[in-house]
């Protein structure tokens, strides 16, 4: 049969406007649709025909309009399926009609996915072509959309999990940067009120202020002894073994500060190491008095006096003993 060529389809179309169709309000017997149903098992469609299919369709969703009474034919009321739920024996029937097909695998990781995708959703999102889609739908909307929306305790799990691991590469921190410069960020040419900034100071210091907050950062940072630090480390662990321990690196925290090395043998003891440059306007005394609040006694020892290994020795042991 020859399609109709689109002058006749206007013909027909002109010459059945306004008419009822003969079909409207009749639904076809129980009877009928066994009948159907019958005729067709075992059919299949074949390779040229599911091609031509497809191809018509993906030319119909390429128009707007087609898109969008599709779109409110199945919102709201006019929904086929609304308010309504598979049966167990349907979704067994749909269940075993697409078993015998072969799996849909993600052309990245090679998880089994629907049909219809390309990728898993977690290699779908980390795609360059779906990044740059997203991009240009957000575009100039900055986050209006979200202001005053906060994301459920749920949610919130689900994007740790999704991120935990992934880091970004050089060039993406290098566009990230970039985005936020200049007249791009989104605090250019404003200031903070004098107000503003006192909240912000008090929040800060009692923040610093939090044992637990402070040991968080530090550990984040992982910090490690400088060399300064590991050469008395050395001392102390040849001469006092199983005595002193380094905790410079957030492991112990004490009313915001963090000493050196700490006594682990239950005596209330703390080494501080200060170095020549970066503590030459400190007064030692401020550290140890800070300390002696909380129970404990504090030995400063400077950066120059640990190239004399047998002094240091001898005041850490005299220091000890008083």
């Amino acid at each position: 049969m020859k399609p109709f060529s689109e002058e006749h389809k206007a013909k027909i179309s002109k010459a059945t406007k306004g008419r009822v169709a003969w079909s409207k309000g009749k639904h076809l017997t129980l009877e009928h649709r066994l009948k159907i149903g019958i005729g067709n098992k075992g059919k299949k469609v074949s390779r040229d025909t599911r091609l031509k299919l497809s191809q018509n369709q993906k030319a119909k969703w390429q128009d707007t309009n087609y898109r969008t009474k599709q779109h409110f034919s199945r919102i709201g009321l006019t929904s086929g399926m609304k308010g309504k739920h598979h049966s167990k024996e349907t979704k067994l029937k749909i269940s075993q009609a697409h078993g015998g097909r072969h799996p849909v695998c993600c052309i990245d990781c090679g998880k089994e996915i629907d049909r219809r995708a390309k990728r898993c959703l977690r290699c779908n999102n980390q795609s360059a072509e779906f990044r740059d889609k997203i991009s240009l739908a957000n575009k100039g909307k900055g986050h209006k959309g979200r202001l005053g929306q906060h994301n459920s305790a749920e949610t919130n799990a689900k994007l740790k999990m999704f991120h935990t691991g992934l880091k970004a590469s050089p060039e993406a921190k290098k566009k990230m940067s970039l985005s936020r410069m200049g007249e791009k960020n989104h605090f250019f040419g404003r200031h903070h009120t004098e107000e503003t900034k006192e909240k912000l100071r008090l929040t800060s210091s009692a923040l610093w202020q939090n044992d637990s907050f402070v040991s968080q950062w530090m550990k984040a940072r992982n910090l490690r002894p400088n060399k300064a630090e590991q050469k008395l480390n050395d001392i102390l662990q040849r001469e006092f073994p199983n005595t002193y321990k380094y905790v410079g690196n957030g492991e112990f925290i004490l009313g915001g500060r963090c000493p050196d090395f700490l006594n682990i043998n239950g005596e209330k003891e703390l080494i501080e190491l200060y170095g020549d440059y970066w503590h030459r306007e400190d007064d030692p005394q401020d550290r140890i008095e800070f300390f002696k609040q909380y129970g404990y006694k504090t030995l400063i020892i400077w950066e120059h006096e640990i190239e004399e290994a047998e002094a240091t020795i001898s005041r850490i042991k005299e220091w000890q003993s008083d």
